[in-house]
């Protein structure tokens, strides 16, 4: 038997196995989902009201963006010249700006709710001393977190719009 279809058959075998170790593992992405989960609402519902939402207000008095029935646009009138062939967008430029900075702020968000879920144990440890926490952690609660907070923060979602609409 040749080394790929050794390692398939051991994989398929692992795949339908659900010794202790894999039920702990279970086991501890439903506690940290859960309570990641609420978190990250928390954290999406502070900062939308401190942080994001106050910027999109700022950016709307300044006249970057422009809110017609209920959309936001992006304001396309300031143009800053810089050749006979080369201009740039002055709103668009500083929207692009403040989304990266806020791009920032929402990973280290994401970073320092993952730090926080730490500071809890795992339950699977207590039942078993040789299970190794976190081990699937991170994959997991990176795309939970970054929908949620995404969903839950719907400035930031308007103003990534406005910069991609035509």
């Amino acid at each position: 038997m040749n080394k790929i279809k050794k390692n398939f058959i051991i994989n398929y075998i692992k795949l339908f196995k659900f010794d202790t170790m894999k039920k702990l593992r279970f086991i501890e992405i439903f506690q940290y989902s859960t309570i990641g989960i609420m978190l990250a609402l928390l954290f999406g519902r502070i900062t939308e009201y401190y942080i994001f939402s106050n910027n999109i207000n700022y950016l709307l008095q300044l006249n970057v963006l422009k809110k017609n029935n209920d959309k936001i646009y992006l304001n396309r009138e300031d143009n800053i010249t810089i050749n006979d062939y080369f201009s740039i967008n002055y709103n668009r430029l500083l929207l692009y700006i403040i989304i990266s900075l806020e791009s920032l702020l929402f990973i280290i968000l994401i970073y320092y709710l993952k730090k926080i879920l730490k500071l809890i144990p795992s339950i699977a440890t207590i039942y078993n001393n040789k299970f190794i926490p976190y081990l699937t952690f991170d994959l997991s609660l990176n795309i939970a977190f970054s929908l949620i907070l995404i969903k839950r923060i719907p400035s930031f979602q308007s103003k990534i719009t406005a910069l991609t609409s035509h």
